[in-house]
Formats: C-alpha cells, structure tokens, sequence
C-alpha cells in the first residue's frame, strides 16, 4: 500500500511541475510551414509563438507541449513567411 501511496504522490508532483513550467503565449500558430525567403527553402512542421505583437519564438513541433495559450491555430498544409 505504501509503494502506491509513494508512486501516485510521485505521479501528482511530476504532473504538477510539468503543467506549471508551460511558457504562456498571447497565440501559437502550429504545423506550420516557414518560407525562408533567404535561403529559398521551406521549413516544415514549426510552431510560431507570438506574444502582444512581437514573435517571441520559434520552435519545432515536437516543443508544442512546452507552451499553452488561449488562441491556437491549427496551419497545417500551410505556409508562413516574412
């Protein structure tokens, strides 16, 4: 019973400290394709972070979870550039 109790203590501690370490954004823009006008390439599957009117990162997909928000944009299949 102990080995439970220890493991489920252990279980709400990881789950809170994983949901308080999330960076707030004013929106995130998701699955989204850069158009790196530069270079001339196209940068597949990043997500766009954007607070007030200022873009304040820019992420692979898989770091999506690091980041919540109360506007998200779903843009997959589509392009973004600057």
């Amino acid at each position: 019973m102990r080995i439970i109790f220890a493991l489920a203590s252990g279980i709400i501690f990881f789950v809170t400290i994983s949901s308080a370490q999330k960076k707030k954004a004013d929106l995130i823009i998701h699955s989204v394709t850069i158009v790196d006008v530069a270079n001339g390439k196209t940068i597949p599957n990043k997500i766009i972070i954007i607070n007030g009117n200022t873009i304040t990162a820019v992420a692979d997909q898989r770091q999506l979870s690091n980041y919540t928000s109360r506007q998200i944009i779903d843009a997959k299949g589509k392009f973004i550039m600057p």
